[in-house]
């Protein structure tokens, strides 16, 4: 099997990016195959390395330079390699604490992300309705054509 089945807990993050942005595979991604733009990250003792934790300082400033400092860059995207990363480990305790906390800042992000594409769709509307009231309005108000 060449790409394994990702797992609850992977860390999954691009193998090119302008920005390393790692994840915790959840939900929809268990079960499926991480293609070859995907390295797939597997903790294999939570004990020792809590994957939030890792995910988190992958998707830093620091973390992300360490992956894609040491490569050459195609474009604006740098190939990212995250055997290049040194990440200092905590006790377990102190890693659930920060990783809990990545967690919940890509939870936030997710969040604002749904409502990102609503929200500009809401003001277009919104835009729209303005503009239409002031047309019918300047329409009303403008005097009529001498004959």
């Amino acid at each position: 099997m060449l790409h394994p089945l990702i797992r609850a807990g992977d860390i999954l993050l691009p193998t090119l990016a302008r920005e390393v942005v790692a994840r915790v595979a959840t939900g929809e991604d268990v079960g499926t195959y991480a293609g070859s733009g995907v390295h797939r990250l597997r903790v294999t003792d939570p004990d020792l390395v809590d994957p939030w934790y890792l995910a988190g300082f992958l998707s830093s400033p620091e973390g992300g330079w360490q992956a894609a400092s040491v490569t050459s860059t195609l474009g604006a995207r740098s190939r990212v390699d995250p055997r290049r990363v040194r990440i200092s480990l905590p006790p377990g305790d102190l890693q659930r604490a920060y990783g809990l906390t990545f967690r919940s800042i890509t939870e936030f992000t997710t969040a604002v992300r749904g409502v990102h594409d609503p929200g500009i769709a809401l003001a277009r509307d919104l835009i729209e309705t303005v503009a239409a009231d002031l047309r019918a309005s300047l329409a009303v108000c403008r005097p009529a054509a001498h004959r």
